[in-house]
C-alpha cells in the first residue's frame, strides 16, 4: 500500500506529491515546477505508521493463505 500525499510547495505552491515512507526516510522530494523539499518526521511518527501499515499487510498476506 503505497499510498501518496499531497500537499503545496513551500516555495510556489505547486502540488507536492509523496508518500509516508518518504516522510519517515526524510527524503527530499520535487514539487510539479522542480523545487526540492525536505521531509522531516519531526517526532517519529511517520516512521512508525509506515511500520504500523507494513506489519499490517504482512498480516493480511498470511491471513489470505
Amino acid at each position: 500500500m503505497t499510498e501518496k500525499l499531497e500537499t503545496e510547495c513551500p516555495e510556489c505552491g505547486a502540488k507536492l506529491r509523496f508518500g509516508l515512507d518518504d516522510v519517515a526516510k526524510q527524503r527530499t522530494v520535487r514539487c510539479s515546477r522542480g523545487h526540492s523539499v525536505k521531509l522531516k518526521d519531526q517526532d517519529g511518527g511517520a516512521g512508525k505508521a509506515s511500520k504500523a501499515m507494513a506489519d499490517f499487510e504482512k498480516a493480511l498476506k498470511r491471513f489470505g493463505k
